[in-house]
């Protein structure tokens, strides 16, 4: 990972290469299992949402197995299935 001056870094791995906005450390702290599991939520939303709320197509996107993404949406109390109104709702409170 190296990180630039403007806060983005960029990682590599498994021959993709991305470029992330670093989050700050509020001054007070913050709740770092919170935290990580919003990005990890909203990212599973995304995911859902642009494979169709098809779970193997979305465990692919994440590069997980389409088992592990089943045990995380059961631990986020979510249902992916093809009408994913669940999902579109869910996008719609992240904005």
């Amino acid at each position: 990972m190296r990180e630039s001056s403007d806060g983005a870094a960029k990682i590599a791995h498994g021959g993709v290469e991305a470029t992330l906005r670093l989050a700050q450390l509020p001054q007070d702290g913050l709740d770092l299992k919170e935290y990580l599991n919003n990005i990890e939520y909203s990212l599973i939303v995304q995911a859902l949402s642009q494979t169709d709320g098809v779970v193997a197509h979305a465990a692919r996107l994440l590069r997980l197995r389409r088992t592990t993404l089943v045990e995380k949406l059961r631990k986020y109390g979510m249902r992916a299935d093809r009408d994913h109104r669940e999902i579109n709702e869910a996008l719609a409170d992240n904005e």
